[in-house]
């Protein structure tokens, strides 16, 4: 996903929040490393993997986090080698 906020909003924990509703919403959600353009976004992905809410995986190409209770679970791991 791609989302731009105002600097002014910098900081505050929106953009980690937002990440969070889409996965919670939509059971998971990847990022490939090569197409960051916003080096913020990198910092989002290292707080989700240390949050108990989710199980993340992240290899060289990109990064996955899910819910727990996400059926596609194997199928998502197996996507991430």
């Amino acid at each position: 996903i791609h989302i731009h906020m105002s600097e002014q909003l910098h900081g505050l924990g929106s953009g980690t929040k937002i990440y969070k509703a889409l996965i919670n919403d939509l059971g998971h959600l990847y990022s490939g490393k090569g197409r960051r353009m916003n080096p913020y976004v990198t910092k989002i992905w290292d707080k989700l993997k240390n949050d108990t809410d989710f199980n993340c995986i992240s290899n060289q190409n990109g990064d996955l986090c899910m819910v727990k209770n996400n059926p596609n679970q194997d199928t998502l791991k197996n996507f991430m080698g």
